[in-house]
């Protein structure tokens, strides 16, 4: 049998059989192709829930050896002597996502092997060495059919594990790095982000990178902290090099125990972006003159994973006693059974500012009043004419980040649940219903796929600002364990959620706030009983959400998972105040 590894068609070749890796092969606008072509498609190894869990723990054990072992050779290969924390903080975002992407991707092309009937497959030409240029390259990559082809090509290559042939075609160069447009909101950033460096470091020792405030909070915030506001972070850019071979070549390693670990031993000194090796030197000068010298504390939402100039300066000034902390920024936080970049995170900060929620073991986190859902509690109302707005889930196709979700395949079957929730809505509710795209597509073909599953269904604009547009309809209906649900819930919103509770696994702690609110009908694990529960409420769901039963599982949830206080500037700057002196101690110690 043929194997098709992904969807890039340039690598198929006609035969009277196929096997499939796996459903990502096969895009929605090909249905009609595939509909009439045998084929058979190989069963994901992720959709056992307990592997998968097995599988994270694992993998947590073996970033941890990998982190150690790789913190030693860049030690040698930059000269300087730092040790596993100043080197997670830079790598360790790139080093968790990229484990559990190269484990997916083996154990699938070891299906392929173990089913033994493979006859040939196209591999990259392998003239193209496709090294990231920082961790937002990798993202963006991994998520897309090219650099997923050129990962199990590199794989097979390594292994050898069925015949293989290298693709006919003329040399595949690397896709070019996205260039998205310039918003006018971009634009006013890179105005502000300019601004920004004019401003001296004696007068910003509290450095506030992304928090996922409003702007106009986060200036009140730093002028009661009595400094000038430092409203945008400052990010470099970083073009694609030449690699170095013979550096990259002191990467090697061999601690491996087993074949997968082999390969990744391998794998660091090939795919390890270029920002934390070639680009290394020149890129931590400019970060060490982009921002302040001298801070009393550090604190970001998620400046800690994608912007590599303050992820180099915040490990420098941590490694010298500096605070490095770090505020909740979005949903499953706390409350999901296993959440890879929650872990990361609880790891580099030495204080973790909560929207309510503790974790047994850690004690770096803090409960605080959450500025991002007051916002939102401020600004979000239901309207009583308005329409019920349905929102959709979208996670790659391809596995790319270890989390109690419905990520890659899976994708398949949120999208069945979501046809069973419309065949059981009554022609009413059908009638005020606005279906919202995720904003990204990642190959799912969402457009083609909705009108096909849910036809006459409106289907809006996602480019419209969230809060936006639910501040024109009556009732939302979340569809995923994300932000939504801690959003809608802050601002007391009229709301119906449904997801598979087996794919969105929660933690001990988080089960009882969970259960009331299936027990007061917000939360639901059967999408026809979520259809009927809307039905019955769609007319006026404002008369329902009122009842002492509802309100009362909302603030049960929002105490542990959506702390909100008009007065929740101040708690802040008592808190970083706080913490610019009491951490030092303990970061020295």
């Amino acid at each position: 049998m043929h194997l098709i590894m992904t969807a890039d068609e340039r690598f198929w070749q006609e035969d009277d059989d196929f096997l499939l890796l796996g459903e990502w092969c096969k895009r929605f606008k090909k249905d009609e192709f595939w509909s009439e072509l045998p084929h058979e498609v190989l069963p994901y190894h992720w959709k056992d829930r307990p592997k998968l869990y097995q599988d994270y723990l694992y993998l947590r054990r073996l970033n941890e050896r990998y982190l150690s072992e790789v913190s030693e050779r860049l030690n040698e290969i930059h000269n300087v002597d730092r040790g596993e924390k100043y080197w997670r903080i830079i790598i360790g975002p790139w080093l968790h996502f990229f484990l559990t992407a190269l484990l997916d991707r083996y154990l699938s092309i070891t299906a392929a092997e173990d089913h033994g009937k493979v006859s040939d497959t196209r591999i990259w030409d392998g003239r193209t060495d496709w090294v990231p240029v920082d961790f937002s390259d990798y993202l963006g990559s991994i998520t897309d059919d090219p650099y997923n082809h050129y990962l199990y090509s590199w794989i097979i290559r390594q292994i050898q594990p069925f015949p293989f042939t290298v693709a006919d075609t003329p040399p595949i160069s690397r896709p070019a790095r996205r260039q998205p447009g310039l918003t006018a909101k971009d634009r006013l950033r890179n105005v502000l982000s300019a601004v920004s460096t004019w401003v001296p470091g004696a007068l910003n020792r509290y450095v506030i990178s992304q928090p996922y405030l409003r702007l106009r909070d986060l200036a009140v915030l730093q002028l009661k902290l009595g400094q000038l506001p430092y409203l945008v972070t400052p990010h470099v850019d970083l073009s694609d090099q030449r690699v170095d071979k013979d550096t990259r070549q002191r990467l090697a390693l061999s601690i491996g125990e087993n074949r997968f670990e082999r390969l990744v031993d391998i794998a660091i000194r090939d795919f390890l972006p270029q920002a934390y090796l070639e680009h290394h030197d020149s890129l931590k000068q400019e970060a060490m003159e982009l921002y302040p010298a001298r801070p009393k504390l550090i604190l970001t939402g998620v400046s800690y994973e994608s912007n590599e100039a303050f992820k180099l300066w915040a490990a420098e000034q941590n490694h010298r006693g500096v605070p490095f902390c770090g505020i909740q920024h979005g949903g499953l936080y706390g409350m999901g059974k296993f959440l890879a970049h929650e872990d990361h995170e609880l790891q580099i900060y030495d204080r973790f500012y909560s929207w309510g929620w503790k974790r047994e073991g850690f004690t770096n986190i803090q409960p605080l009043a959450s500025g991002k859902l007051y916002s939102v509690k401020q600004r979000l109302k239901p309207n009583q004419s308005g329409g019920l707005l349905w929102a959709q889930l979208g996670l790659p196709r391809y596995a790319y980040l270890c989390f109690a979700s419905s990520f890659g395949p899976m994708m398949l079957d949120h999208y069945q649940g979501q046809a069973q929730f419309y065949a059981n809505l009554s022609q009413p509710a059908r009638a005020l219903l606005e279906l919202r795209e995720y904003v990204h597509d990642y190959g799912w073909d969402q457009q083609l796929r909705f009108r096909a599953m849910f036809p006459g269904v409106q289907i809006s604009d996602c480019s419209v600002d969230f809060l936006d547009q639910l501040s024109t309809c009556r009732l939302f209906i979340g569809t995923y364990n994300t932000s939504g649900i801690l959003e809608t819930l802050a601002a007391n919103f009229p709301s119906i959620f449904f997801w598979d509770p087996a794919h969105w696994n929660v933690n001990d702690a988080a089960r009882s706030c969970f259960d009331r609110l299936r027990t007061a009908e917000i939360l639901f694990d059967d999408p026809v009983a979520a259809a009927n529960k809307v039905n019955e409420i769609s007319q006026c769901p404002s008369d329902w959400w009122f009842t002492e039963t509802v309100q009362s599982a909302v603030q049960d949830f929002n105490s542990q998972y959506g702390l909100t206080d008009g007065n929740w500037i101040n708690l802040m700057r008592d808190a970083l105040r706080k913490d610019s002196v009491d951490l030092v101690s303990k970061i020295h110690t």
